[in-house]
């Protein structure tokens, strides 16, 4: 049976999270992300036991570098969150911390029957699903949205490199993989 000492995990735990906030900051004041973190392994999952239609069955996964995930939730969160959260529309609830789809309907309810009221007029509705929509949106139009946002000019430079020069491939096994 091995024993292992507390001490020596404390003292390696110490030093990996002082290696990685290295590696951070020299990502942050480079303003850009070494290649290797946009990098993207894809890997699809069956839906089901049995695969019959590839497009139906299987789901993509994105398998990105753990550092750089963290690296870009630390961004969302720290910076672009707040700056989007400014400037977005009082009535956008998807994607809004503390919002939820009951208070999107409750709004949305709320103004139809005030538009409505006493006046005899109807009101149409078109819905729309932009659960894809984000992987569409042509980075050319985001990048100045970007840089009109009020965060640090080094932290958006940070962003805009974030998003240029992905590359990714799918990966059906250790040994077989698309380049």
């Amino acid at each position: 049976m091995t024993v292992y000492n507390p001490v020596i995990f404390q003292g390696l735990i110490s030093f990996h999270c002082l290696l990685i906030t290295s590696i951070l900051n020299s990502s942050f004041s480079e303003q850009r992300l070494p290649q290797t973190w946009k990098s993207v392994d894809v890997v699809p999952i069956p839906k089901e036991q049995k695969v019959e239609d590839i497009s139906k069955h299987l789901r993509p996964i994105s398998l990105i570098p753990s550092i750089s995930k963290l690296e870009e939730d630390f961004v969302v969160s720290s910076n672009l969150g707040p700056a989007v959260l400014e400037v977005i529309d009082p009535d956008q609830f998807g994607a809004i911390p503390k919002s939820s789809t009951t208070q999107a309907l409750a709004s949305m309810l709320h103004q139809w029957l005030e538009a409505t009221d006493g006046t005899g007029a109807a009101v149409r509705v078109i819905l729309f699903d932009y659960r894809k929509a984000f992987d569409l949106i042509d980075h050319g139009i985001l990048v100045p949205k970007i840089l009109t946002l009020f965060i640090p000019r080094g932290v958006a430079k940070w962003v805009i490199n974030f998003l240029t020069s992905h590359k990714q491939r799918v990966k059906l096994s250790s040994s077989c993989y698309s380049d």
